[in-house]
Parts: structure tokens; sequence; C-alpha cells
């Protein structure tokens, strides 16, 4: 914060910040909303209020409360846009010093300077601090010129995160085509009508889960006081038993969000590079352990 003060100070036209604006509010609303009804109060007031709702859920090691605050990072992570580089001598219409904000770690100016060597808006920062410090160096006095260098960095920002993420999934996929499949115990985030997303809680991916995929008799999804469920009639002998159907001879799982289950994680060879979950049967919290 001292860098980005002392920048701004003497280059309000020229310094280079970081700024990361407030979350979309109809999204996060509808994430506070969809706790709620589950028990879970979060204030989203602020970032620090968010963190310390977070923090509740830690306590002695409780692997529950853990599973809980990963899905609700998972969650909370859509609504928030991204933290990006600008320079503050190109304002849109309408922004004011407000709009420098960094929103996650709730402060008002913030900027990057550690790591000249891995990142170029770092040396852009160093150069003008020199330059604010007195030594005789040479740096952009043009606002457009490093504004488009700062979007360029943004989208090379994201472009080498979203190509991390593929690569971490690649090699998964590889791996689980390889033993055949892998069974982890995850935590429901979101519930749909034909369908739920579950947090698989070792490897911090969600995967999607189709009924229709599923070796079930029938499902049904209901809504209760608000809060979405499935419930999925399994066949308690082999489902090619039609026996079992027609004596009813079924086992009634509900599928409701925060609720762990066990997932099976395949690949096909049709798709061997694209992950996919089925369900195994519903855990218990001392499986947690």
């Amino acid at each position: 914060m001292a860098v980005s003060r002392k920048i701004y100070q003497a280059f309000p036209e020229l310094a280079v910040l970081r700024r990361h604006s407030a979350p979309q509010e109809k999204g996060l609303r509808e994430v506070v909303e969809s706790c709620k009804s589950h028990g879970i109060f979060l204030d989203a007031t602020s970032s620090q209020s968010l963190q310390e709702s977070l923090t509740r859920y830690y306590s002695n090691n409780d692997q529950v409360g853990l599973a809980i605050v990963q899905v609700l990072t998972s969650l909370l992570s859509k609504p928030m846009n991204c933290a990006e580089y600008f320079c503050t001598g190109c304002l849109k219409q309408g922004q004011t010093e407000d709009d420098f904000r960094h929103y996650a770690l709730n402060v008002p100016l913030y900027t990057h300077f550690t790591s000249p060597i891995r990142r170029y808006p770092d040396i852009l920062v160093h150069r003008l601090l020199a330059a604010a410090l007195g030594q005789k160096t040479e740096f952009c006095t043009v606002p457009g010129v490093t504004d488009k260098q700062l979007r360029h960095c943004n989208d090379m920002k994201l472009a080498a995160k979203r190509v991390s993420e593929m690569s971490s999934e690649l090699f998964l996929a590889i791996y689980i085509k390889n033993v055949g499949r892998v069974e982890e115990v995850g935590m429901v985030c979101r519930v749909l009508d034909h369908s739920f997303d579950v947090l698989v809680l070792k490897m911090g991916i969600v995967r999607r889960v189709f009924c229709e995929h599923l070796k079930l008799a029938n499902y049904e999804y209901v809504e209760e006081r608000g809060v979405p469920k499935l419930r999925l009639a399994f066949l308690s002998s082999p489902p090619d038993d039609l026996c079992s159907v027609l004596s009813g001879n079924l086992s009634t799982v509900e599928i409701v969000q925060f609720g762990l289950v066990n997932v099976v994680l395949t690949t096909t060879n049709d798709t061997p590079l694209k992950i996919s979950a089925t369900l195994n049967s519903p855990v218990s919290s001392a499986q947690m352990v």
C-alpha cells in the first residue's frame, strides 16, 4: 500500500495500480439467500465481514465444516469480479477514486511490486517508484500507452490462469483414464431439476451429476421452504432385476445442498480427456474423518 500511495501522489495520471471491484450484487445476494435457507448465515456487507462469516465454520479441525467452507468459497467465487491492472490517468466516464479500491483486500489503493522478474506491471511500478524517489529513470509518460500495456497484461494473466486450470484437469483426466475410476467424497453445491453439482473435496473440482446417467427407478425434484431437493429412487437389487421395480424394492436418497455424497469419476473412450461424475451413495459425516 505504501508503494501505491507514493506513485499515485507523485504521478496521479500515470500510476500503475491494481483494483478489484465489488462482486455482482444479484449473484452475491442469491448465494447469501440460498445459504440462509440451509441455516448458514453470511454477512456480505464487506469483504472483511464475509471472511469473518467463513471463519466461523473453521472449528477444531471439523472436516464437515472445512468442506462447507470449500463449497462456500466455490459459490462465492462466481459473483466475484476479476482483479485488474489499470492506469490512473485512464478512468472511464463516471469513475472516481472510489473505483481504485481493492475489494478482496479491503484497501483504497493497491499495486503489485514484489515480483518484477515474472510480472511486467511490477517493472512499470519500479520505474515509477524510482522516479518518485528522485532517481533518474525512464518511464512512459503517456497514460494511453500504459493503459494499453496493462490491458494486455490483464488478458495474459487471465489466459495463463485458464491454461493452468485446463492443464491440471488434463493430467487428472489422464490419471483417471489409466486407473479406470476414482471414488471420492464430495459435497453438493447446487441442486437443479435434473442434475446436481458436486465439489470433489480432495481435488477441488466441481462436476455435474445428471440423473439420467444414474441407475434409478425414478427421481423427483421438489422445493421445500425454498430449498431445492432431488429425491432419487435407487434399486436395492441389481438394476436389471425387474422384480425389484415391480415389488417396490427401492432405496430413496435425498440430494440437498451441502449434503455429502460419494462420487465416482470416470472417463470414456469417446471422451477420454473429459471427466464424468456419477453418484455412488450418500456418506455420513463420520466417513469424513
